[in-house]
């Protein structure tokens, strides 16, 4: 119901705050965390300044990060979690930000100096499972870039990004691993199995089936690895009696010998 109503007020408020405020960034405070946002770019940027966005996955990041935590944010996007990780962990924790799109990193750099963190490492690459480079499509939401050449590009020009492999940043030490990127969390997620095992972090997965995402292969992985399926809530996490959906989902993975 709460979904709901936000959705309803957000789609009701959205016309007229985009065409009062849109075009240019304002600073925001939500729960205490400072963003630069232009409200008008799309629904998803008025939730972020009311701080409504995501607040499942918010709720999820609170309960399991501690001070002196590592979080990783794979599709960084504009900095909501990577800010509110940072603000969890500390000065003594760490957090590393992957995000490809250029606009997005210097965004994300400006958000990170409103809030003077300087516990996180931004990484301005996307994440595979090989080092290279690729093409970033593009889209007219900040959010929806995508290394799948069928996503929303919007009419935006697509660039070439650099790629890397969770693997190569030799983690010792992974708590929470928030991986968001339209369509490439098979090969984000083969790129980082060694981590996987070393490390047993919880995974926070968007899935998105049209845009490529192998949902049974994905399903295995985790299988394989020991882990069970959740959701979020406000309150607690859910755990998921069904098999992976096949339409777009937030999990919430988490290793057996930790529930």
């Amino acid at each position: 119901m709460l979904s709901q109503l936000k959705a309803g007020l957000l789609k009701l408020l959205y016309p007229l705050i985009a065409a009062v405020m849109g075009g240019r960034r304002r600073v925001f405070v939500a729960r205490g965390i400072r963003m630069l946002i232009d409200v008008g770019e799309s629904p998803m940027m008025l939730a972020r300044a009311l701080g409504l966005y995501e607040l499942r996955k918010a709720a999820e990041i609170r309960r399991r990060l501690r001070p002196g935590g590592v979080f990783v944010d794979v599709g960084a996007n504009q900095g909501d979690f990577t800010l509110l990780a940072a603000s969890l962990v500390g000065p003594t924790g760490r957090v590393v930000a992957f995000e490809p799109d250029p606009d997005n990193v210097a965004a994300l750099r400006e958000n990170l100096r409103l809030n003077d963190f300087a516990n996180v490492e931004v990484r301005a690459v996307a994440l595979s499972d090989e080092a290279g480079s690729a093409t970033l499509h593009r889209s007219a939401i900040s959010g929806w870039h995508s290394l799948n050449e069928g996503g929303n590009t919007g009419g935006r020009q697509p660039i070439t990004v650099a790629l890397e492999r969770l693997d190569d940043l030799g983690l010792t030490r992974l708590d929470v691993l928030k991986i968001d990127v339209e369509g490439a969390e098979n090969a984000v997620i083969r790129g980082a199995m060694n981590t996987l095992h070393r490390c047993r972090p919880i995974v926070l997965l968007d899935t998105h089936p049209m845009l490529g995402a192998d949902i049974p292969a994905l399903d295995a992985i985790f299988l394989a690895l020991g882990y069970t399926t959740w959701e979020s809530d406000r309150t607690a996490s859910v755990r998921r009696a069904a098999s992976w959906p096949h339409t777009p989902a937030d999990l919430v993975l988490i290793p057996g010998d930790q529930e």
